[in-house]
Protein backbone atom coordinates (compact mmCIF):
# COMPACT_ATOMS: atom_id res chain seq x y z
CA UNK A 1 0.00 0.00 0.00
CA UNK A 2 1.48 3.34 -1.04
CA UNK A 3 1.21 6.31 1.30
CA UNK A 4 1.02 9.77 -0.28
CA UNK A 5 2.13 12.28 2.35
CA UNK A 6 3.19 15.05 -0.05
CA UNK A 7 0.32 16.85 -1.73
CA UNK A 8 0.20 19.92 -3.96
CA UNK A 9 -3.30 21.38 -4.29
CA UNK A 10 -4.84 23.89 -6.66
CA UNK A 11 -8.17 25.04 -5.31
CA UNK A 12 -11.01 26.55 -7.30
CA UNK A 13 -9.57 27.53 -10.67
CA UNK A 14 -12.57 29.44 -12.00
CA UNK A 15 -13.29 29.31 -15.73
CA UNK A 16 -16.25 30.43 -17.84
CA UNK A 17 -17.40 27.83 -20.39
CA UNK A 18 -20.35 26.50 -22.34
CA UNK A 19 -21.68 23.53 -20.37
CA UNK A 20 -25.12 21.97 -20.41
CA UNK A 21 -27.06 19.13 -21.91
CA UNK A 22 -29.70 21.37 -23.51
CA UNK A 23 -28.82 23.90 -26.22
CA UNK A 24 -30.36 26.80 -24.29
CA UNK A 25 -28.31 26.08 -21.19
CA UNK A 26 -25.13 25.53 -23.19
CA UNK A 27 -25.75 28.73 -25.18
CA UNK A 28 -24.44 31.00 -22.43
CA UNK A 29 -21.16 30.78 -20.58
CA UNK A 30 -21.34 29.32 -17.10
CA UNK A 31 -18.89 29.31 -14.23
CA UNK A 32 -17.04 26.09 -13.46
CA UNK A 33 -14.30 25.45 -10.94
CA UNK A 34 -11.50 22.94 -11.19
CA UNK A 35 -9.73 21.70 -8.08
CA UNK A 36 -6.87 19.29 -8.30
CA UNK A 37 -4.49 17.53 -6.00
CA UNK A 38 -1.17 16.00 -6.92
CA UNK A 39 -0.19 13.17 -4.59
CA UNK A 40 3.53 12.37 -4.44
CA UNK A 41 4.84 9.06 -3.00
CA UNK A 42 8.16 10.80 -2.24
CA UNK A 43 8.86 14.43 -1.43
CA UNK A 44 9.26 16.48 -4.61
CA UNK A 45 12.72 17.91 -5.27
CA UNK A 46 12.66 21.09 -3.22
CA UNK A 47 16.02 21.17 -1.45
CA UNK A 48 16.86 24.55 -2.97
CA UNK A 49 14.54 27.50 -3.31
CA UNK A 50 15.85 28.85 -6.61
CA UNK A 51 16.82 25.86 -8.70
CA UNK A 52 14.50 23.05 -7.68
CA UNK A 53 12.40 21.22 -10.20
CA UNK A 54 8.85 22.39 -9.69
CA UNK A 55 5.38 22.13 -11.14
CA UNK A 56 4.51 25.43 -12.79
CA UNK A 57 0.89 25.48 -11.75
CA UNK A 58 0.41 28.89 -13.39
CA UNK A 59 1.24 27.34 -16.76
CA UNK A 60 -1.02 24.37 -15.96
CA UNK A 61 -3.89 26.72 -15.05
CA UNK A 62 -3.39 28.64 -18.31
CA UNK A 63 -3.35 25.38 -20.28
CA UNK A 64 -6.64 24.26 -18.70
CA UNK A 65 -8.30 27.66 -19.09
CA UNK A 66 -7.47 27.94 -22.79
CA UNK A 67 -8.74 24.42 -23.47
CA UNK A 68 -12.00 24.88 -21.53
CA UNK A 69 -12.79 28.25 -23.10
CA UNK A 70 -12.16 26.95 -26.63
CA UNK A 71 -14.74 24.16 -26.43
CA UNK A 72 -18.25 23.40 -25.22
CA UNK A 73 -19.52 20.44 -23.27
CA UNK A 74 -22.85 18.71 -22.69
CA UNK A 75 -22.07 16.59 -19.63
CA UNK A 76 -20.13 17.52 -16.51
CA UNK A 77 -18.94 13.90 -16.29
CA UNK A 78 -17.48 14.03 -19.81
CA UNK A 79 -15.89 17.43 -19.22
CA UNK A 80 -14.40 16.23 -15.92
CA UNK A 81 -12.96 13.12 -17.51
CA UNK A 82 -11.49 15.13 -20.39
CA UNK A 83 -10.01 17.68 -17.97
CA UNK A 84 -8.47 14.81 -16.00
CA UNK A 85 -6.85 13.35 -19.14
CA UNK A 86 -5.56 16.80 -20.16
CA UNK A 87 -3.97 17.38 -16.77
CA UNK A 88 -2.57 13.83 -16.61
CA UNK A 89 -0.92 14.28 -20.03
CA UNK A 90 0.46 17.68 -18.96
CA UNK A 91 1.91 16.21 -15.76
CA UNK A 92 3.49 13.27 -17.59
CA UNK A 93 5.06 15.62 -20.14
CA UNK A 94 6.50 17.81 -17.37
CA UNK A 95 8.23 15.19 -15.24
CA UNK A 96 5.45 14.36 -12.79
CA UNK A 97 4.77 10.78 -13.88
CA UNK A 98 5.01 9.47 -10.30
CA UNK A 99 2.37 11.87 -8.99
CA UNK A 100 -1.20 10.64 -8.73
CA UNK A 101 -3.97 13.02 -9.69
CA UNK A 102 -7.31 13.81 -8.06
CA UNK A 103 -9.49 16.28 -10.01
CA UNK A 104 -12.85 17.76 -9.13
CA UNK A 105 -14.90 19.71 -11.68
CA UNK A 106 -17.76 21.78 -10.29
CA UNK A 107 -20.59 23.44 -12.20
CA UNK A 108 -21.17 26.37 -9.88
CA UNK A 109 -24.63 27.57 -10.86
CA UNK A 110 -26.90 24.72 -11.85
CA UNK A 111 -30.33 25.40 -13.39
CA UNK A 112 -32.00 22.73 -11.23
CA UNK A 113 -34.87 24.09 -9.12
CA UNK A 114 -34.26 23.84 -5.36
CA UNK A 115 -30.65 22.68 -5.78
CA UNK A 116 -28.94 25.16 -3.47
CA UNK A 117 -25.41 24.06 -4.16
CA UNK A 118 -23.41 23.06 -7.16
CA UNK A 119 -22.91 19.85 -9.12
CA UNK A 120 -19.50 18.18 -9.15
CA UNK A 121 -17.69 15.27 -10.77
CA UNK A 122 -14.50 13.75 -9.34
CA UNK A 123 -11.98 11.61 -11.20
CA UNK A 124 -8.77 10.17 -9.76
CA UNK A 125 -6.00 7.71 -10.55
CA UNK A 126 -5.11 7.06 -6.90
CA UNK A 127 -4.77 3.31 -6.40
CA UNK A 128 -7.47 1.54 -4.42
CA UNK A 129 -6.33 1.13 -0.84
CA UNK A 130 -3.71 3.90 -0.95
CA UNK A 131 -3.44 6.22 2.00
CA UNK A 132 -3.14 9.99 1.87
CA UNK A 133 -2.33 12.76 4.31
CA UNK A 134 -6.03 13.66 4.16
CA UNK A 135 -8.97 12.16 2.38
CA UNK A 136 -10.45 13.92 -0.67
CA UNK A 137 -13.55 15.86 0.29
CA UNK A 138 -16.62 14.74 -1.60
Amino acid sequence: MTHYAHILTLERLEIMTHLGFYDEERGKRQRVEICLRLYFPEAPACAEDDFAQFMDYGALAKHLTEWVQADEFRLIEFMGQQAFHRVRAYLDAHGCEAAKLWLKLTKCDTPVPNLRGSASFIHSDLPVGSTTAYAPVL
